[in-house]
C-alpha cells in the first residue's frame, strides 16, 4: 500500500479506521434507500431518480473501499483482532450496501402501491431500518477506544450495551415487519396480485436489511471478544 494513499493514511491513524470509513458509506446507502422508499410512496419520480444516483455512488464507493481493504489489510497490525473475523465483518457490511442498492433498483421499475394503514407502518419500519444502521455505525466508531484500553473497562461495557440495544431493536423491527405483512394481507383485495407480490418483496427486503444489521453487530461482538 502506498504511504500516501487514503487507506494508508487511515491505517496510520488507527487499524480500525478503514472499517469505520466503510461503514459510514454503508450507512449512507441504507439511509438513502429509506429516503427513496419514502419518495416512492409519494410518487415523486424526480426525487427517486436523484436518490437512486446517490445510492449507487455510495454503494460503489463502499465496494471500492472494501476491495482495497481486503487487498491491503496488514496481518501483523490486527493481532488483537483476528484477521478472518475482521474480513467477515467487512463482508457483512458490504452486503448491507449491496442489498440496499438492489432493493432501490427494484423500486425504479414499478410504482409503489401501499394501501391505507400499511403506509404508516411502512414509514415506521423505514425509521427503524435507518436507526439500526445508525446504531451499527455508532458502535463501530466506538471501537478506537477499545483498542487503546485492551478491550476492557468502561468503554468495553458501553459497546456491549450498544450491541445489546442493537439486538433488541432488530427484534422490534422484526415485529414491525410482521405487523406490516398482516396489514398487507388484510388489504390484498384492494390491489392487483402483482402489486401485492411486490409489496411483500419490499417488506422481506427491509426485514433482511434489519437482520444484516443484527449480523454485523454479532460479528463485531465476536471480534471484540478475542
Amino acid at each position: 500500500m502506498a504511504v500516501g494513499s487514503p487507506l494508508g493514511k487511515l491505517f496510520g491513524t488507527s487499524p480500525i479506521k478503514p472499517l469505520q470509513h466503510h461503514m459510514q458509506l454503508v450507512y449512507r446507502s441504507a439511509e438513502l434507500l429509506c429516503r427513496l422508499v419514502e419518495a416512492a410512496l409519494d410518487g415523486n419520480r424526480s426525487r427517486m431518480d436523484a436518490l437512486s444516483l446517490e445510492l449507487e455512488a455510495s454503494a460503489r464507493e463502499a465496494q471500492a473501499v472494501a476491495t482495497e481493504l481486503r487487498r491491503h489489510l496488514p496481518r501483523g497490525l490486527f493481532l488483537a483482532m483476528p484477521r478472518p473475523d475482521l474480513l467477515q465483518l467487512l463482508s457483512a457490511q458490504q452486503q448491507l450496501a449491496d442489498d440496499a442498492r438492489r432493493t432501490a433498483r427494484s423500486l425504479l421499475f414499478r410504482p409503489l402501491a401501499i394501501p391505507g394503514a400499511a403506509r404508516k407502518t411502512l414509514s415506521s419500519l423505514l425509521k427503524r431500518s435507518e436507526g439500526l444502521a445508525a446504531l451499527v455505525l455508532e458502535t463501530i466508531e466506538s471501537t478506537d477506544e477499545l483498542l487503546e484500553t485492551g478491550f476492557a473497562g468502561a468503554e468495553a461495557r458501553r459497546v456491549e450495551r450498544q450491541l445489546d440495544s442493537l439486538h433488541r431493536r432488530v427484534q422490534q423491527s422484526d415485529r414491525q415487519a410482521d405487523k406490516l405483512r398482516e396489514q398487507l394481507l388484510r388489504s390484498e383485495a384492494e390491489l392487483s396480485p402483482v402489486d401485492n407480490s411486490f409489496n411483500y418483496q419490499l417488506v422481506d427486503a427491509l426485514d433482511a436489511l434489519a437482520a444484516l444489521n443484527g449480523e454485523i453487530g454479532e460479528r463485531l461482538r465476536l471480534l471484540l471478544a478475542h
